[in-house]
């Protein structure tokens, strides 16, 4: 298949197709061929190409190209074109085998090192295989080498050399250029090796050395040298190093750490100075390109040189563009001056950022700085929202330093050599600069005057932690200093160290420190003083002025507050922070209906941290930040006095009745004692409701404000929100206070929640309050569990603040009371409790409606239920009361601030999976206010104790059966030496019975089953309970009992038995507690029930059918005990076991056992002295039975029975009473 050619070739059609080596030279040698394509791999041989002087392509079409031959020679070998126009030599689609290359040896190389007419293209070439000691791509000193599509070339372990060689490189071009083939294809480039990847050199000042990278994502490492190197300190050269693209990748490491390399993983040297290449040299990365470099630690000499040497005389560096990120990390430094960013050995450089662009410099370990100057008249600019962030950690020595020239450990670094002026300037919004340096300054000027600015809304952040006590975080020269916070937006200058130091050090009489529109918050020095901490004192936006050495000299301020007297001078202080960062509102605490005060809390940032995100927060001090709250709340119109609405269906006219009124208050926030100056600097954080002290609280507190009179306490229903935050003074100062946008606040509104009870007395039980236990007089002072609720009558009057309904302000949607309907055509009805949602509590009927309208007259239902939990139960329980609540998930969301009438129910049980319960489904749970047993306050108000109701439990949790004998013994052995008959117990009972003897059931079943050798005898009938019925046959009896019935009643089951046999008990109750929505004392398992209520769903407070109804029963909870299996085994014990004669009882009746009585011998039986009967018997050894026609009937009786023995003699055995017994 035909490929494209490779990217520039188009032009060079005269081709030919080679299939071996030999055809190869062939076609090199023969001039008039501009094209060499590869039909399959070729394996070279010793023979050398001929010298190339015209423009030729080599394309191997993905084949293998094996040049290990050539180990000692240069491959391709261009010499000087004929002619004075460039040429072109493109290598491309090939894998090559250039292993075991000698050092100084080159796949192409360009003889005449002061040739510039030859450009040499490589595109999509890799090394072979997994080797890699591959020898030098290119060697074109003079001339342009040009990189695209896929390249792959290891050489970490190749015979080149690590030292700085200007001939060296794996690639050596004068001019050297990544780009897009002409496909647009993005380059991806792979290079490793041991030297120098990447080296440029000229010599003359009319010359000119570039690196440019325009696309692709590069991966670049040196195991023992750089990555880049272009030029040298003897070149006159300009030099250019350009990486753009949107994106475009280099990442770089380097292991190099010989300063015999000038220390750099990329080296950028050139001229700016003289002849041609004045003006030509500049260093630029932008459009949002990103540049990583990493100089990490060399294996064998465990240093590591610079990430980024810049170079260049008069040099400007630009790094600009949104997107566009440059990060320079270094290890251990191989010199005491080898910072990790570096402008090497010559002053007047200009860095520029802009738009957005991001810098990073990471010093890990070592002693000396992050970003380095040299020399005099150096400027970094950083405008447009570029961002800068400079972290010194200096691990593996953590001695502090106080700067200097070597080990000096700072942060940024301008240093000797030079007076002039050097400047650091800083403006616009989002421009952000965070410099820390963990054991130095973290800035440092060393000679020289020093301009140093932040303006525009821009952000700084210095820290250092040098040596001395006497040495500051921002270490300035002796010189004149001219120091410019105009609106900044955050400044921090702070001095991390432990024993403390000042923020700022040096200048000299001429020196100025001037201060426009920024506020001042400050920390005095000290041994471990927590500069994390309250400050010492802080004075709000305003102008000042220092001057003088150390800024010692207060020149004044447009704050009367902030003064020589109040402030001292700079070298008081060991931080200094300020700027407009505004306020924000951490939270607006949840208001309910119990409240009188309106509480939130302000907090403000501490640090600000633009490079990861916003930093710390900090408590807002006394009168630091003014919020401004709204309250929304409804009021009769003028003129009415009462709700208006349509007597005919008694639905309220909203709009007739009530105008929305909003109240509007400013209040301050109030912080730590001694935080600020003036009257309220005593104040010391707000005890909320009586909590501890919290600090940065503002507080509404409506029982001082004269505006609001017709209640003080908020109504449920109402809104508050938060409408301003400021930072400032009390009296407004437009362009000076600090304010918060609105966006960052407009969300923090709350609806007041409802947590009161509501108030009732049990006079006002109605008759329909449903327990099917307690009559009305009783309900007045007990409530059963056998009850869903009890039903009150409520004044509605005393409704109102719980279920109030306020609109919410413009752009939001009211909320939704009550049936939707109503709400839709302007009719409100109130549902008490149920405010805030948008669904009624059940999918069926509704709740009873609370109407506002008509108040004064009409009296409503409310339903109250109660809950208490298995672990509750007791005799003498008291119960509290509640009524479901459709703001339960609100409610829970106070926390730790749940009032004391919160209550939640679980276990609401049904198994109609057609009509689940519409607030969330079976088993769900449900919340609840209720009524406290006792006086508890919460808040602004003190809940009563209210109605208070005796519990009485009829209803059993769980059931389970007895088995017994009648007269005792084991259940499960039956002995027949003592009778056949036998007499079983049954009971149905509740396994704590002792706990709640009253407990009962309204209707159950228990089964009693025999399998085996056993049937049940009914020859003398069954006793049964009242209100007990049965049926039977031999094996099973079924007692079904109907109506009110006691648990614990034993039954007696006579059973008669001729052998080993089984028997097993079930039994199952209806008990007194309804199952439909159901306030269980416990879970169970409904798996086997069906809901009552399918077409109808679930009302709270339905009554249920009479005890008349055929279908009264199903309305109540089943509950099945375990079932009982029991085993029987029989034996026979003889009773007299030594005579030859015994009596024992055997179906009822008296039999005579006897053995080895004397042949054709009579035995006589009398009965009180009276004969009863005579026998004759036979000599046997085997034991021999004679019943006697006598029944035992338990009247007192003596037997007595003579025999002979085989000798002859006459005895006799005698039974006092033998009555039926086992």
């Amino acid at each position: 298949m035909q490929t494209a050619y490779p990217s520039g070739s188009d032009t060079l059609t005269a081709s030919i197709s080679v299939s071996n080596y030999t055809e190869f030279l062939a076609a090199v040698a023969n001039t008039a061929i501009s094209r060499i394509e590869f039909k399959n791999d070729i394996i070279a041989d010793n023979r050398q190409p001929k010298t190339i002087s015209r423009n030729l392509v080599v394309d191997g079409k993905g084949n293998l190209f094996n040049v290990t031959a050539h180990r000692n020679n240069n491959v391709f070998q261009l010499g000087n074109p004929a002619g004075s126009f460039k040429s072109q030599f493109i290598l491309a689609n090939m894998r090559i085998d250039y292993n075991g290359a000698n050092r100084g040896k080159a796949l192409i190389f360009v003889s005449d090192r002061n040739n510039v007419r030859w450009q040499i293209s490589l595109e999509d070439i890799q090394s072979e295989g997994t080797a890699t000691n591959h020898g030098r791509l290119v060697f074109n000193h003079s001339g342009t080498t040009i990189l695209l599509g896929r390249i792959n070339w290891q050489a970490a372990t190749s015979k080149e050399t690590d030292k700085s060689d200007r001939y060296g490189g794996v690639v050596n071009s004068a001019q050297i250029k990544i780009t897009k083939n002409d496909e647009g294809k993005e380059p991806v480039i792979d290079m490793t090796a041991n030297c120098a990847l990447f080296r440029a050199y000229k010599g003359y000042s009319n010359q000119l050395t570039s690196m440019i990278i325009e696309a692709g994502v590069i991966n670049l490492h040196s195991v023992n040298a750089q990555v880049l190197h272009m030029n040298d300190e003897v070149s006159g050269s300009a030099v250019v190093f350009h990486v753009k693209g949107q994106n475009t990748r280099l990442n770089v490491t380097a292991s190099g750490g010989n300063s015999e390399a000038l220390g750099g993983a990329i080296s950028i040297i050139g001229n700016n100075w003289t002849g041609q290449a004045k003006g030509k040299s500049y260093t630029r990365i932008e459009e949002g390109a990103q540049v990583s470099i990493h100089s990490t630690d060399n294996a064998r000499t465990k240093k590591a040189g610079a990430a980024f040497v810049n170079q260049v005389t008069h040099g400007v560096f630009y790094l600009t563009g949104e997107g566009t990120k440059m990060t320079c990390v270094a290890d251990t430094p191989s010199n005491i001056i080898e910072a990790a960013f570096r402008f090497r050995l010559v002053g007047n450089q200009t860095f520029y950022m802009s738009d957005k662009a991001e810098l990073k410099v990471v010093r890990n370990n070592g002693t000396t700085a992050g970003l380095r100057f040299y020399g005099p008249n150096n400027a970094f600019y950083i405008s447009g929202g570029a961002k800068v962030l400079i972290d010194n950690l200096g691990k593996g020595d953590t001695r502090p330093s106080d700067g200097g020239s070597g080990e000096g450990r700072q942060g940024i670094q301008y240093p000797i050599d030079g007076g002039g002026t050097s400047i650091f300037d800083l403006k616009g919004k989002g421009s952000d600069v965070a410099v820390n340096a963990r054991y130095g300054p973290a800035l440092e000027g060393q000679n020289g005057a020093f301009k140093f600015s932040v303006s525009d809304q821009a952000s700084i952040s210095f820290i250092g932690s040098p040596k001395s006590a006497g040495v500051g975080a921002l270490k300035l020269p002796s010189n004149s200093v001219d120091i410019k916070l105009d609106t900044p937006y955050f400044y921090e200058f702070r001095n991390n160290r432990p024993a403390g130091g000042p923020w700022l050090s040096g200048g000299n009489s001429r020196s100025i420190f001037k201060a426009t529109n920024t506020e001042l918050e400050v920390w005095k020095k000290g041994n471990n003083v927590n500069l994390d901490g309250p400050s010492t004192n802080s004075w709000t936006r305003m102008d000042y002025e220092l001057s003088g050495v150390g800024f010692s000299k207060f020149n004044g301020s447009s704050n009367p507050n902030f003064n020589k007297a109040t402030y001292g001078q700079a070298s008081d202080y060991a931080k200094v922070a300020g700027g407009a960062l505004e306020a924000e509102i951490k939270s607006l605490r949840q208001p309910t209906n119990a409240d009188k005060h309106i509480y939130g809390h302000a907090v403000v940032p501490s640090t600000y941290d633009a490079i990861n995100g916003e930093g710390a927060k900090r408590d807002a001090y006394t009168n630091e930040v003014w919020v401004k709250l709204r309250l929304y709340r409804l009021k009769f119109k003028k003129g009415v006095t009462s709700v208006q609405g349509n007597p005919s269906t008694s639905e309220a006219d909203f709009n007739a009745t009530y105008d929305v009124v909003t109240y509007e208050k400013e209040v301050p926030t109030i912080g730590h004692k001694n935080t600020t100056t003036g009257p309220d600097k005593e104040l010391d954080g707000v005890k909320q409701f009586g909590e501890p002290k919290t600090y940065g609280i503002f507080e509404w507190d409506l029982t001082k404000d004269d505006r609001i009179k017709e209640d003080k306490f908020l109504w449920a229903g109402e809104y508050v929100e938060v409408i301003g935050v400021r930072r400032g003074h009390k009296t407004p100062r437009p362009g000076y206070d600090i304010l918060t946008p609105k966006e960052r606040y407009q969300d923090k509104g709350k609806y007041v929640f409802n947590v009161r009870p509501v108030e009732i007395s049990t006079e006002t039980i109605t008759e329909g309050h449903i327990d099917p236990f307690l009559n009305l007089s009783d309900a007045k002072t007990t409530i059963s569990d056998a009850t869903k609720s009890i039903r009150f009558q409520a004044n509605v009057k005393n409704m109102r603040k719980h279920a109030a309904v306020v609109p919410l302000p413009e752009g939001r949607k009211p909320a939704i009371t009550g049936n939707p309907e109503f709400v839709s055509n302007g009719g409100i009805s109130f549902y008490p409790m149920l405010s805030g949602k948008a669904h009624t509590l059940t999918n069926g009927s509704t709740a009873d409606q609370i109407n506002l309208y008509l108040k004064d007259m009409q009296n409503s239902q409310l339903n109250l239920y109660t809950y208490l939990s298995q672990a509750d139960l007791s005799t003498d329980k008291t119960t509290e009361l509640f009524a479901f609540s459709g703001w339960q998930e609100d409610i829970s969301s106070l926390g730790k601030d749940l009032p004391p009438t919160y209550q939640t129910v679980t276990n609401i049980t049904t198994q109609d999976g057609q009509n689940p319960f519409v607030l969330g489904g079976n088993n769900t749970t449900l919340a609840g206010l209720k009524m406290p047993t006792k006086t508890v306050k919460y808040h602004n108000e003190t809940f009563k104790n209210s109605t208070q109701l005796a519990f009485k439990t009829f209803s059993p949790s769980s059931l389970s059966t007895t088995l017994s004998k009648q007269g005792g013994g084991r259940i499960d052995a039956v002995d027949l030496s003592k009778g056949q008959l036998v007499s079983y117990q049954v009971k149905l009972t509740n396994p704590n019975i002792q706990s709640f003897p009253d407990q009962l059931l309204l209707g159950y079943n228990l089964i009693f089953e025999i399998t085996g050798n056993a049937e049940i005898f009914d020859g003398y009938g069954i006793d049964l309970p009242n209100g007990i019925s049965e049926t039977h046959d031999q094996q099973t009896i079924k007692f079904t009992g109907k109506g009110k019935n006691e648990l614990g009643v034993g039954i007696n089951i006579p059973v008669l038995v001729t052998g080993d046999f089984q028997i097993k008990v079930k039994g199952l109750g209806r008990t007194p507690q309804e199952k439909t929505l159901a306030l269980p004392r416990s879970s169970w398992d409904v798996a086997k029930e069906a809901h009552n209520f399918a077409s109808d769903g679930f009302t709270p407070g339905l009554q249920v059918p009479s005890t008349n109804d055929p279908s009264y029963l199903d309305y109540y909870r089943l509950l099945a005990a375990p079932d009982k299996d029991v085993s029987v085994s029989t034996s026979t014990t003889p009773i007299n076991g030594g005579k030859k004669v015994y009596l024992s009882i055997a179906d009822g009746k008296l039999t005579v056992y006897y053995r080895g009585l004397k042949q054709d011998s009579n035995v006589k039986v009398e009965v009180d002295g009276k004969a009863l009967t005579t026998f004759k018997v036979d000599e046997s050894d085997i034991e021999q039975a004679k019943p006697l026609n006598f029944k035992i009937n338990g009247v007192r009786n003596i037997v007595k029975v003579s025999y002979t023995l085989l000798d002859g003699t006459t005895q006799t055995v005698t039974w006092k009473n033998p009555k039926i017994t086992n």
